[in-house]
């Protein structure tokens, strides 16, 4: 017999629901993150792919993704140095270069 989710209800033979849940529970309710806690997943999130790419041996792909963590911690710094606009919206958008 295959296990059940936890999410759905089940029948079992007997007829009856197991696992009933309210309408309450099943939402999730997201906490709002600022564009700091963002970028700091975006690099993280970066590095570690380039760390599965470096071990799957795809050279191009990992030094990709090593430039994008690197491009965003570096843009963390000046955020937190305060020496810089504070606008990196390009960069947590994806666009390292800067051009749009």
């Amino acid at each position: 017999k295959k296990a059940p989710s936890v999410d759905a209800d089940v029948d079992d033979d007997d007829g009856v629901e197991k696992n009933d849940t309210s309408d309450a529970a099943s939402v999730s309710v997201n906490p709002p993150v600022d564009e700091h806690t963002q970028m700091e997943a975006r690099a993280y999130a970066s590095w570690m792919r380039g760390n599965l790419a470096l071990e799957q041996n795809q050279w191009q792909t990992a030094c990709s993704e090593y430039q994008m963590a690197l491009t965003l911690c570096e843009s963390l710094a000046i955020d937190v140095s305060g020496s810089g606009s504070g606008n990196n919206s390009s960069v947590v958008d994806g666009d390292v270069d800067g051009n749009g």
